[in-house]
């Protein structure tokens, strides 16, 4: 067999996955491992040197197929080619030998930073206070333009909420505002975005809390700007936001950049917006034990 071993060492790898290297480059072929062909053996190599292809199914004349792997190690794209190991020089890649802590599904590819902060959730506030919250009207139905209490549906579709109540004290509300003023790290709030024909589908079928952003973390937050704005208690130094002058309002809308907004794309499922909840970094009051928990319970019965 014309399959050629490199044990070559780099100076972060132990001795224990040198071991499994080492048996992995002696064992028998397997569907699903990695082989680096050159190109000139292939029927559509990708590079003009040395392909990484993917072994798809051994055959039983000791030959095997291999295929192009596309960004997902599971998909596989172009046409198979046949090789025949006494005849053409490989070599087995080890790509995936040793230990792989990583969760087999990357929560955060669903979501995304959209380069928006505080004068974003800023702006949709000021809307909010001017117009009660309302996005549009579908048959009668008023839609929210944010949902401070989002939900997900279990397998039998009833709707499971896994927000925790306000629990911010006016000490917290008012520290919180403080930070603003001097222009200290904010955190992340992550919003859910819903498509325009999921929340018209869901006013016609009578959902009045549909809405086009659900706040997944972030609700104490939004909810302090809101009260905060609205003149419904003051900052440290007595002051309300009606007391600022124009020159004030607009630094606090657009000088501040503390604030990071990430978006939970369209394409999300209810199991993967509960995996970013429980993995998202929190800033405020953390999290108590007991309701990381209760949404653990909830993501195990969405899945």
């Amino acid at each position: 067999m014309a399959k050629k071993v490199n044990m070559k060492m780099d100076k972060f790898q132990t001795e224990k996955r040198r071991k499994l290297i080492e048996d992995y480059m002696n064992g028998e072929l397997k569907v699903g491992q990695i082989v680096d062909i050159d190109a000139k053996y292939l029927k559509e190599p990708y590079s003009r040197d040395f392909n990484s292809l993917t072994i798809t199914k051994i055959l039983p004349d000791g030959k095997f197929e291999v295929r192009n792997t596309s960004y997902r190690e599971d998909e596989y794209y172009g046409h198979p080619t046949v090789i025949d190991p006494e005849t053409v020089p490989f070599e087995l890649n080890p790509l995936y030998i040793g230990v792989n802590p990583f969760v087999a599904k990357n929560w955060m590819q669903y979501c995304r930073h959209t380069g928006l902060g505080l004068g974003h959730i800023v702006f949709k506030i000021e809307e909010m206070l001017e117009n009660g919250n309302v996005g549009t009207e579908f048959d009668g139905v008023k839609t929210l333009e944010y949902n401070f209490n989002p939900y997900v549906y279990d397998k039998n579709g009833k709707k499971l909420y896994f927000q925790r109540d306000y629990c911010w004290t006016l000490e917290d509300e008012q520290n919180f505002i403080e930070s603003i003023y001097n222009y200290l790290n904010l955190g992340t709030v992550v919003l859910r975005k819903r498509s325009f024909q999921w929340v018209e589908k869901q006013c016609k079928a009578g959902n009045t809390e549909a809405a086009f952003y659900d706040i997944i973390d972030g609700k104490q937050r939004i909810h302090t700007l809101m009260r905060f704005m609205n003149n419904e208690f003051p900052d440290l130094h007595g002051n309300y936001y009606g007391d600022f002058s124009e020159y004030a309002r607009r630094v606090f809308s657009m000088d501040v950049q503390g604030l990071d907004v990430m978006e939970i794309n369209e394409g999300a499922t209810d199991e993967d917006v509960l995996r970013v909840f429980l993995n998202v970094n929190y800033s405020g009051k953390p999290m108590s034990r007991e309701h990381l928990d209760y949404v653990k319970s909830l993501y195990d019965n969405v899945k």
